[in-house]
């Protein structure tokens, strides 16, 4: 069977975007709100209501997030372990510490960041999602591959959530990474159904196909990959579809 090494290691697997404080904050307003008004309407003596995030947790890992993105890693760990330790009950800090870990290939403090976030946030998918990018890191990949399945399975395979097509895509690469070419394909051509403009998906399927001796449909996928934007199909295409 021909064979073509997977090469590009940037689609090993992809983190999504991390969601900002700001952003948690009119989320925690929004949702605080409602829950005020639920308990005047119950109760109209019950008055200062105290919901608010802590400021203390909050302004640490503000310090964090800036040294995290100079790229002083080793500080902004620090930042945002305090913050957690002070404040559990806000995942950002927790997802912010895991970029950290990922910056710096920590891929057992990763996992284990993730694992103490599904304690406090046990139906969050995204947090399954995290725990199988760490554990195909360390190829750990039948523990990865019940990762992904996890998410997937909590997300309810609701097509409006948002990154349900990087589940699936990651999970892909672990399929392909352990050879098991047809379940790769399966969630690679899953994930493009989602997004279908993803070339990630594109270039990996083609590595997949290629390996199921479908070289045309191969040629296909890395020329669509080209076309969205992957440069690092050229060389495959010359190689291999010229």
């Amino acid at each position: 069977m021909l064979k073509l090494v997977l090469l590009c290691s940037e689609y090993t697997f992809y983190f999504k975007t991390f969601r900002p404080l700001e952003m948690r904050k009119r989320l925690i307003v929004v949702s605080l709100c409602f829950h005020t008004f639920f308990i005047k309407a119950q109760e109209e003596d019950i008055i200062d209501v105290s919901l608010e995030y802590n400021k203390e947790a909050a302004d640490l890992n503000d310090k964090g997030y800036k040294l995290l993105q100079e790229k002083n890693y080793k500080a902004a760990e620090t930042y945002f372990k305090e913050a957690i330790a002070i404040e559990k009950t806000n995942i950002t800090y927790f997802e912010n510490l895991g970029q950290v870990y990922k910056k710096t290939r920590s891929f057992e403090n990763m996992l284990k960041n993730y694992q103490l976030a599904i304690v406090y946030f046990p139906e969050e998918p995204d947090l399954y999602y995290y725990c199988g990018d760490a554990l195909q890191a360390l190829k750990r990949y039948n523990k990865a591959l019940e990762a992904y399945d996890k998410a997937i399975l909590m997300s309810g395979d609701d097509e409006t959530v948002e990154y349900l097509y990087l589940y699936y895509f990651n999970r892909g690469n672990t399929y392909l990474k352990m050879e098991r070419f047809r379940s790769a394909l399966r969630d690679f051509n899953k994930t493009i159904a989602l997004e279908p403009y993803y070339h990630g998906a594109f270039n990996n399927r083609g590595y997949t196909k290629f390996n199921l001796q479908d070289k045309t449909g191969a040629c296909y996928d890395w020329r669509k990959a080209l076309e969205l934007g992957n440069k690092t199909v050229g060389k495959y295409i010359t190689k291999y579809c010229e």
